[in-house]
């Protein structure tokens, strides 16, 4: 299987690599761009961030704002270079009802993966996915039936997200296309932490492509649902991760690293650290000076209201209101370039899966 993760990667160090040196805070076109479709979800995961901040929200004003329309989103999609990576996040981007439209725009003009916890996706929406030529597509898995369920707050969603994993899997090999790869995202959490292992045991059973794991983010700073004006909130750490089993981890993280010669599915790591500094991640000792990043110059996010931040919720601007080519390059995201490059990471950036890690690669040694 042609690794397009590590390709896509080894593309971004190049292109930013280049565009960091450019003065002024300046920066190429985004070869990456996220579009967070709602924030509206089918499920009630515990760890999810933006369910944390939908009850914030809700307490302080009372509702939400207006998602994008299709038209929209198009016209976003449009002004993006055509190298661009279209990546599209929720929420749960199949509590639209117009997501096959907004998928089918998307494939046809740029190369594009989204992320689903898979439980909406119809045998009739699954089989459209193949058709309409969509790169990737992850699914939200947290371990066995009984333990994602647990997770995932809603009885029989396993199930449905494995059914509809394999529609589009069967489509895909009946068709004899090699799109969309099809990938489990796990979110390491402490109610999955022992069966890490077991997820890769599902995941040849039911032919999957990659598995990426990815670590959990206890920051309510990093999604478009409530933008700040201000750099400031981010020189805070997030909330520090608590009753985390670290003898289970590192030893399913040690495992994982045997299985990753074993063949499909890919064994993938977000982001991409050696497993000792993610031990330390848990173990809220992770040290951000130890790690650069490359996400401001190559991607930008879009909320599903239509305005612009980088990765954290600072605030650049809104599409309803100005061009991507204007706050792109704009004062306030060339702003948050120079700040990154003077002061270095935030401390707020623990647990991001932009981070690029820039040490030794040995097993963090900090006090557990």
């Amino acid at each position: 299987m042609l690794d397009l993760y590590t390709l896509y990667h080894f593309a971004e160090r190049l292109y930013t690599g280049f565009s960091r040196h450019l003065p002024g805070g300046y920066a190429l076109p985004p070869l990456q761009m996220v579009i967070e479709l709602t924030y509206r979800c089918n499920l009630k995961c515990g760890f999810c961030f933006q369910r944390r901040q939908m009850e914030q929200l809700h307490l302080r004003r009372g509702g939400t704002a207006q998602e994008l329309s299709l038209e929209e989103i198009q016209q976003i999609i449009a002004q993006t270079p055509p190298w661009c990576l279209i990546i599209f996040t929720g929420g749960e981007p199949f509590v639209r009802s117009d997501i096959l439209d907004i998928l089918a725009y998307a494939a046809r003009k740029r190369r594009c993966h989204f992320v689903t916890n898979g439980a909406l996706i119809t045998p009739e929406a699954a089989r459209a996915l193949v058709d309409l030529g969509v790169l990737s597509v992850g699914f939200s898995i947290d371990g066995d039936r009984a333990t994602h369920d647990r997770v995932r707050g809603v009885p029989g969603t396993f199930d449905r997200a494995i059914a509809a994993m394999r529609e589009v899997r069967q489509h895909r090999q009946n068709t004899r296309r090699r799109w969309p790869l099809i990938g489990f995202k796990i979110t390491i959490t402490a109610s999955n932490v022992r069966d890490l292992t077991h997820i890769i045991e599902m995941a040849r059973q039911a032919g999957v492509d990659y598995c990426t794991y990815q670590i959990i983010n206890t920051s309510l700073l990093t999604s478009g649902l409530q933008l700040s004006d201000e750099m400031t909130p981010y020189f805070a750490c997030p909330d520090p991760i608590e009753g985390f089993d670290l003898e289970a981890l590192e030893g399913q993280l040690r495992r994982l690293d045997q299985m990753r010669s074993d063949g499909a599915p890919a064994i993938r790591l977000s982001p991409n650290i050696p497993r000792g500094e993610i031990v330390a991640h848990y173990a809220n000792e992770l040290d951000v000076r130890s790690y650069t990043c490359y996400a401001p110059w190559s991607g930008v996010n879009v909320s599903a209201y239509g305005d612009v931040f980088p990765c954290f919720n600072y605030r650049i601007g809104s599409l309803r209101e100005s061009t991507l080519q204007a706050l792109w390059n704009g004062p306030r995201y060339r702003a948050f370039r120079q700040a990154l490059r003077r002061r270095g990471l935030f401390a707020g950036c623990v647990g991001c899966c932009d981070l690029v890690y820039r040490g030794n690669g040995e097993l963090h040694s900090g006090k557990r």
